[in-house]
């Protein structure tokens, strides 16, 4: 699904990280921040003796992209708030089938007195000519003991709209060396010394290895375990931070 981005934007965007320990360029892509929100009555929010059904996501709306570019960001943006399987839908259809399942489920439970809710919020976490990366974080609920949480990445070049890869940023080998720095970056916040294991028993051999979902912050690149997957013994969700000053002598 991920595809590689044309070298040279990577190379634009590697000398900048280079020569310091955080991202300098100023936001060159111009965004505004807009809200879709549906309900499945108008104004049961605010009613407290109403079961109601909400369902909305904040999002970015970058200004100066080629259509095509938006599209695609859009188009994976809601991908990842749709659980990430299934066709594409459009943020009104995923709102509308919300609202559907909820009405559908109060005809078989009619004294059902819980809010279903879905929440979720596009953070813009680097805008330039050469890089757009985006956090998609979703919350949400439809009965049972406890929500749903989610985090997830978009990366792509603003050009072309394809995919911004860490394998054309970093020379041959970086799995290796990330993967010792993120160890080693859970090892101080869980204050992990020694021979002790950091690694969960969902590992092959019970070696820690990161996984796909990640996006670059100005200060470096970050990269989420969700609840589910469980990295590590901690339990919830993992963030770990690799700074761009510790790898730069892995950049092509």
């Amino acid at each position: 699904m991920l595809r590689k981005v044309a070298g040279v934007s990577i190379v634009v965007f590697a000398l900048a990280i280079a020569a310091c320990s955080k991202l300098q360029e100023k936001p060159v892509v111009d965004f505004v921040m807009k809200d879709f929100y549906t309900e499945s009555s108008a104004g049961c929010r605010t009613v407290d003796s109403i079961p109601c059904a909400t369902y909305e996501v904040k999002y970015p709306s970058f200004l100066s992209l080629d259509t095509t570019v938006r599209q695609a960001i859009n188009e994976r943006v809601c991908f990842i708030l749709n659980g990430s399987e299934g066709p594409g839908k459009s943020m009104k259809e995923m709102g509308d089938e919300f609202v559907k399942d909820f009405n559908s489920f109060m005809k078989d439970m009619p004294g059902y007195e819980l809010t279903w809710y879905f929440k979720g919020f596009v953070e813009v976490m680097v805008s330039t000519d050469t890089l757009i990366s985006l956090r998609v974080d979703s919350e949400s609920f439809t009965g049972g003991a406890h929500g749903t949480y989610n985090t997830s990445f978009v990366n792509v070049d603003p050009k072309t709209g394809t995919a911004y890869l860490l394998d054309a940023m970093l020379r041959e080998g970086w799995k290796d060396e990330l993967n010792r720095l993120a160890e080693e970056d859970l090892r101080e916040q869980f204050g992990v010394t020694g021979s002790d294991s950091i690694s969960g028993p969902d590992f092959p051999e019970e070696q820690f290895r990161l996984n796909d979902n990640y996006g670059f912050r100005k200060e470096g690149i970050v990269f989420f375990f969700n609840d589910y997957e469980k990295p590590v013994f901690a339990e919830g969700p993992t963030e770990i931070l690799i700074p761009y000053e510790k790898l730069q002598d892995w950049i092509k």
